[in-house]
């Protein structure tokens, strides 16, 4: 069932389509991910075959053979299951709670999840995963899907854990999906947001996640979450600040970069970190980085 809401290509399609047009009318055709593909600009190209290999199957297939299948079988396991139900109603899984109550606890749970999960993949055994979302050097709205298998895996997990502690509304579920798809997708826009209370005290902006990218080491250990109070609360928020000269067209990438920036060579990337997980530090954000101010 699960699988069925996190996994939906056709509503991906559709919202996908949606986000290029209002992107490209909001830009005015001026470096709007539609106007990059006409130019055949190739980071674009690349994005857009993993969002192929997306919506084919063929990453999810390939998540369980990175994974061994271990989040399908922990899905599978716990999909009977949530906390609040067994503690109060001997596990009856007819309970279920109303759908404005389920978003906002699948809302804050998720974000939360997401945040230490988005942590865990810049540690010494995942950043040579993540890493190739971090390749990119320039932003359209289908650099969300560029992943690794393997973290499109563990994110995708990442969704139904709040339903194992709440018996969250499953259509709930499903319009916080379509959210965080949208979302993602503006997060990664070359359209900068405009000053508003959802700005600046509620979602993290294309130009904060964009800082995440920046090729400064000490910027990728910032703003890991999707809303500012996590980052916030556990130190890791730095707000775009025109004050320290950061325009739109600071260099995103990372140092050392070892994967290149074409289509043809998404398969060597794929199997890349097999190789390469017990490579120096030097190949990933550093860890004190966060510390630096």
């Amino acid at each position: 069932m699960f699988g069925h809401y996190i996994y939906i290509p056709f509503y991906s399609i559709l919202l996908t389509l949606l986000c290029l047009v209002i992107e490209n009318f909001l830009l005015q055709g001026k470096n709007s991910t539609w106007e990059r593909v006409k130019t055949r600009n190739q980071e674009t190209i690349k994005d857009f075959c993993y969002y192929l290999i997306e919506l084919l199957p063929i990453k999810k297939f390939l998540g369980i053979l990175f994974t061994i299948g271990i989040f399908q079988i922990l899905t599978k396991k716990l999909y009977s299951f949530n906390l609040y139900s067994y503690l109060f109603y001997n596990n009856s899984l007819e309970i279920d709670f109303s759908f404005i109550p389920s978003f906002f606890i699948q809302f804050f749970l998720h974000t939360f999840i997401y945040y230490w999960a988005h942590r865990l993949m810049h540690t010494r055994f995942f950043w040579p995963y993540h890493r190739i979302h971090h390749s990119a050097l320039s932003f359209n709205l289908v650099t969300t899907h560029r992943s690794h298998p393997l973290e499109f895996s563990l994110m995708s997990f990442t969704y139904i854990l709040p339903a194992m502690l709440f018996p969250i509304n499953h259509s709930a579920i499903f319009i916080y999906l379509v959210f965080n798809s949208i979302y993602q997708k503006w997060a990664h826009s070359n359209y900068f947001w405009k000053n508003s209370f959802l700005k600046n005290y509620i979602l993290i902006s294309t130009q904060d996640h964009r800082l995440h990218h920046h090729i400064d080491e000490m910027f990728q250990n910032k703003n890991f979450g999707i809303i500012i109070l996590w980052d916030k609360l556990f130190k890791t928020w730095e707000a775009f600040d025109k004050e320290k000269k950061l325009t739109k067209d600071f260099p995103i990438g990372i140092k050392n970069n070892q994967v290149q920036n074409s289509y043809k060579d998404i398969a060597h990337e794929i199997l890349f970190p097999l190789k390469n997980l017990f490579t120096p530090l030097n190949i990933r954000p550093s860890i004190n980085a966060t510390k630096k101010n």
